[in-house]
């Protein structure tokens, strides 16, 4: 085919090269993901990463169609160790699946894995140049202007995202990745790609209009009022200093001393304007900004001399660097600014990381080989809790690796940047033969080590459009060894290879499962969602009917067997209720709200002494968080009403007398505590593990019943208090008066209330009898 191709071409009659048009739909496919999955949440939430999956599925088989077409058949099909050790981590979360903490996050966490895989394989064969290396830059330069301008437009209240702009820290722009740490490293990036197109342009429109989007950048980045990235983006604009060229030393530290001077003026006005509400003029500051840099530059361009270069040698560079290091030391520590540093530390930010860090730990020792699965942490990490915070990330890529897919999967994500330096490190020593290439390989090694840096001590990359884009940043690094010096023949030829044949094949299989497998679950998450609005607009048939097609689709999801259990309950069908909500249970063995949940179907159910041990396992899994202790107080109050009912007088007082001893029990946890993250807990204003106002309630209900009217009263006034209590404790409130034989005040409370609730009397007599 390719001969008959040829000899047509030599004909000069136009010929459509199928191989060239997949590829060139694969690249430009490819390029179109890295530049929408910023806009769509960060590629945050699983649903998200679904569709994302689907696009990166077909690319990865266009890619695939491509290596099959090629001429040499011998190399085709290769995987080098970079191949094997990025499929290797979706492979290590599959396995972790199988005993995972919650099976549903598992899956998800496998195909936002496989995400990363496909993007990494395809980008590694669809970069074949240099050229191509520019226009992913483009791509990634332009998706993060168009993220900096939406981050401008929500904090200006001209476009709404949510979380896209926060009030606190004086604004923080968080934009369409609704966090300021991971908009801080993709900006990082972008800054560093906005600098090589910066630099190795020439002509006037493109390098005024590239300087003009480096101040929107870093206007931007130093809105995040991200420290940790601060001081990432500082080490590495230095080390991009050291790694380029001597040529273009100069002019790239001399753009970037401008950028983050004006970029950080930038900023502080612009989000003093927006917190005055002169919206009018914040924009006329970055307007300003823009037009000032961009005149700068258009007389830089036609008065100075460009033939007159400034080369700053390495030494040079090291020597100013080192001066500059001793004079900013001594400033700072004339002026305190050490200390407050030290104290930066020690802020309850930084310690309640070292809390998370530690707490992780504990995990990872429980399930040291293939961890707890995806979603691991989130599900389970209130056992292993060291106070009573709420984070559903660990605050660390690699600790929430090895939590899911224990030293298993850590020990690949260290493999994959062992390697990756190592190549790095060659690749840049190749390229110091050329100019460009020396200046681009500076780029990547910069952008790249700068995103997973940061994410060494954050959650950046659970936001799959970063992941996404440091794994192509990796793969043009790579392509820069594969395709230099016309060497892309013997460089590939290392690494294991599959027959065309066979490897097309697999493709094509693999293709097909995982579009099947990300259409399934897209659809029961739709069928979820319908069948959620069934039950608002009261149409309880057609949800349970949507619920079950749910749970056919993916039957894996937790969430949807409780709504299933609720719905059949509804119905008079307590068995199926009481099923579902064990499998609810099953699907998700250490979440204390899937168990609290259970407990109360049991105990709808008439399963007292289940109901009872299922939230007792609530708390259990969960032993520094009030709301369980609620719940069980709530679940054996009911209990203890029912056996009353029953007239079985000695359970209800066994129960009544487990509510009595929750307090004891909360404080025997919290004196667990050390004494520092006791101070932490009540610095961070998290919820204390004290009694709520219902549980309040329900401890003078059990006081009440068992005798002691004094503490009773104590307990059921001060849950009064509560207004959205106060229609309960009236009924309880009145049972205490007669209790203590003040019939005026029983009277007056019934009557009282009459009106709003026509039943109280009943609700007054019914229970009167039990309890007395």
């Amino acid at each position: 085919m390719t001969a008959q191709i040829k000899k047509l071409k030599a004909k000069n009659i136009p010929v459509l090269d199928s191989g060239n048009v997949f590829e060139k739909a694969a690249f430009y496919g490819l390029c179109g993901l890295l530049f929408l999955s910023p806009f769509f949440r960060g590629l945050f939430f699983a649903q998200d990463q679904r569709v994302a999956v689907i696009f990166a599925t077909i690319i990865f088989w266009l890619a695939a169609l491509v290596q099959f077409q090629k001429k040499d058949k011998k190399f085709s099909f290769n995987f080098n160790l970079m191949d094997c050790l990025v499929l290797c981590l979706p492979v290590a979360y599959i396995l972790s699946t199988f005993n995972a903490a919650n099976y549903s996050l598992a899956i998800d966490e496998v195909i936002e894995n496989l995400l990363y895989f496909l993007v990494f394989w395809s980008a590694v064969r669809l970069v074949t140049s240099t050229d191509r290396i520019e226009k992913v830059f483009t791509v990634i330069y332009l998706s993060a202007i168009g993220v900096s301008l939406a981050g401008l437009l929500t904090a200006s209240g001209i476009i709404e995202i949510k979380d896209g702009f926060l009030t606190s820290d004086g604004g923080t722009i968080a934009s369409t990745f609704q966090y300021k740490n991971s908009l801080a490293s993709f900006l990082t990036a972008a800054i560093f790609i906005g600098s090589f197109l910066w630099v190795e342009k020439q002509s006037r429109l493109p390098k005024i209009l590239l300087l003009a989007g480096n101040f929107l950048l870093m206007t931007v980045f130093f809105s995040t009022q991200s420290h940790g990235g601060y001081i990432v983006f500082a080490i590495y604009m230095v080390a991009l200093w050291v790694l380029a060229p001597a040529q273009r030393r100069f002019p790239l530290i001399a753009s970037h001393l401008i950028l983050t001077t004006s970029g950080f003026a930038g900023s502080r006005i612009f989000l003093h304007y927006i917190a005055d509400k002169s919206i009018a003029s914040a924009w006329a500051c970055i307007l300003l900004g823009v037009c000032v840099l961009a005149l700068g530059q258009w007389l830089l361009l036609k008065y100075v001399n460009r033939e007159k270069e400034i080369t700053i040698s390495l030494k040079q560079l090291l020597t100013l660097l080192a001066a500059a290091g001793l004079l900013l030391a001594a400033v700072v520590g004339y002026y305190g600014v050490f200390q407050l540093l030290l104290e930066k530390l020690h802020m309850h930010g930084a310690m309640e990381r070292l809390t998370m860090y530690q707490d992780g730990i504990k995990m990872i020792l429980e399930k040291p080989f293939l961890g707890w699965g995806g979603g691991g942490w989130s599900e389970a990490y209130s056992l292993y809790q060291g106070y009573g915070y709420t984070a559903r990330q660990t605050h660390s890529y690699f600790l929430q690796l090895a939590v899911e897919t224990g030293l298993t999967g850590l020990f690949i994500a260290l493999a994959i940047w062992v390697v990756f330096l190592s190549k790095a490190f060659a690749i840049y020593k190749t390229a110091l033969q050329n100019e460009q290439r020396q200046s681009m390989a500076a780029a990547l090694i910069c952008s790249t080590l700068a995103i997973i840096s940061h994410a060494v001590f954050d959650f950046d990359l659970s936001l799959a459009a970063l992941t996404i884009t440091m794994f192509t940043l990796m793969a043009c690094l790579l392509s820069l060894d594969n395709h230099s010096n016309n060497q892309a023949v013997s460089k590939q030829g290392k690494g294991i290879h599959i027959s065309p044949g066979y490897g097309l094949a697999a493709s094509t299989i693999g293709t097909v499962v995982i579009l099947i497998a990300s259409l399934l679950l897209i659809s029961s998450n739709n069928l979820t969602t319908a069948a959620v609005e069934a039950i608002r607009l009261g149409d309880g048939s057609k949800a349970i009917d949507l619920t079950e097609k749910a749970i056919a689709m993916n039957p894996l999801v937790s969430e949807n067997y409780g709504i299933a259990s609720q719905l059949y309950f509804a119905l008079k069908e307590p068995e199926k209720a009481v099923s579902y909500a064990e499998k609810a249970v099953d699907m998700a063995r250490y979440n204390p709200d899937r168990h609290l949940e259970l407990s109360r179907v049991y105990l709808m159910a008439g399963q007292t002494e289940k109901a009872v041990a299922a939230a007792k396992k609530a708390v259990q899994l969960a032993p520094l968080k009030a709301v369980y202790y609620q719940g069980l107080s709530e679940v054996l109050i009911s209990s203890a009403i029912n056996a009353l009912k029953e007239k079985n007088n000695q359970t209800a007082a066994k129960y009544f007398k487990q509510v009595s001893a929750i307090p004891q029990e909360m404080d025997e946890v919290l004196h667990s505590v050390a004494p520092d993250k006791k101070k932490l807990w009540l610095d961070i204003g998290a919820e204390p593990l004290a009694a709520t106002d219902k549980m309040k309630l329900n401890l003078g209900i059990a006081r009440l019943c068992t005798g002691d009217p004094e503490q009773a009263g104590m307990y059921i006034n001060e849950a009064a208090k509560n207004p959205e209590l106060q229609k309960e404790t009236l009924v309880w409130q009145a049972l205490l008066a007669r209790r203590q034989g003040d019939e005026t005040k029983v009277q007056a409370l019934l009557q009282g209330t009459e009106k709003d609730n026509p039943q109280i009397k009943e609700q007054f007599d019914k229970l009167s009898k039990l309890i007395n």
